[in-house]
């Protein structure tokens, strides 16, 4: 009879569980440090996705978020340390450097997205590193002759890294 009971709570537990990851859209559920983490910094912010994804053996969750209508994505470790958090942004909302640096990189092209990036930490020889001061970087992605163009800019619009594809590559 003990046996029944505890089974039968076993099967409760596990589909409220998977209940509650299909009713918040949420595929991997999320440590407790770690969602009390995300909460403290994003009080306001809904869980839209949850992800979990390796980078050089350390376990970080990648977190969407939803606030007054925009988009956030912050990555996280397990034991609720902020790796990153990435948000959408407008040219118009951009330093003056940057925004010219895009401009003049995209040369007419339309630039399709451009996100912020704030690194609070970083996996280096398969250890979490808080950094002493969060470094920023932009992202913007446009077209340009027939190619998805991405460039990483620094915040005086420096351009860090620029990435391309064709668009008839898969």
């Amino acid at each position: 009879m003990k046996t029944a009971h505890r089974t039968s709570a076993g099967m409760l537990a596990v589909t409220c569980l998977l209940l509650l990851g299909f009713m918040t859209g949420c595929a991997t559920s999320l440590p407790r440090a770690a969602a009390d983490a995300v909460k403290a910094a994003f009080p306001q912010a809904s869980i839209e996705e949850v992800g979990l994804d390796k980078e050089d053996g350390i376990d970080l969750y990648e977190v969407e978020l939803r606030q007054n209508g925009e988009e956030t994505e912050v990555t996280v470790s397990p034991d609720g340390v902020i790796v990153e958090v990435e948000t959408e942004v407008f040219l118009k909302d951009l330093p003056k450097a940057v925004a010219d640096a895009i401009t003049k990189a995209a040369a007419g092209a339309k630039v399709e997205e451009i996100k912020r990036e704030e690194t609070r930490a970083v996996v280096r020889a398969g250890k979490l590193v808080k950094l002493d001061q969060p470094r920023i970087t932009y992202e913007a992605e446009f077209r340009k002759d027939g190619k998805e163009l991405q460039i990483e800019l620094a915040p005086d619009g420096t351009i860090l890294k620029t990435e391309s594809e064709d668009d008839n590559e898969d």
